[in-house]
């Protein structure tokens, strides 16, 4: 499993903004690379990614119809699990590998048909130019 540590540990390179229910990542351009990187390592298609206030993030490429979970094991953690079909995941790619995306919402895989109902996670990536 690939590995991004994002807990902030660069000062301006990464930020979070919660919701109810939703997330927003904020992240400097120049990470826009190895973000991509990482979700295309190995076989499996499956990246961690921690990131501060608490938060992890699973991605997962799988079968069937794409979600996005959330759920809340401890007082002060959250973890979003990102599973997505083939299709999906290289949607996903094409809209991160694209200079003009300023912002990738998960959330709107919803309109291509092959989402879980079952979700309950909105999941934005914001690149900071």
């Amino acid at each position: 499993m690939a590995y991004l540590n994002w807990t902030n540990n660069v000062p301006g390179a990464f930020e979070i903004q919660v919701g109810q229910g939703s997330v927003e990542l904020r992240v400097n351009s120049e990470y826009r690379k190895t973000l991509l990187e990482k979700l295309r390592e190995g076989q499996s298609y499956e990246l961690r990614m921690d990131l501060s206030q608490g938060w992890t993030v699973y991605w997962k490429v799988r079968e069937g119809d794409s979600r996005l979970l959330l759920s809340h094991p401890e007082k002060d953690q959250w973890v979003g699990a990102v599973s997505l079909n083939q299709e999906d995941f290289n949607r996903v790619i094409s809209w991160i590998e694209n200079p003009e995306a300023d912002v990738v919402s998960l959330s709107s895989l919803k309109t291509y048909g092959s989402f879980s109902k079952v979700s309950n996670l909105e999941l934005a990536i914001r690149f900071l130019k």
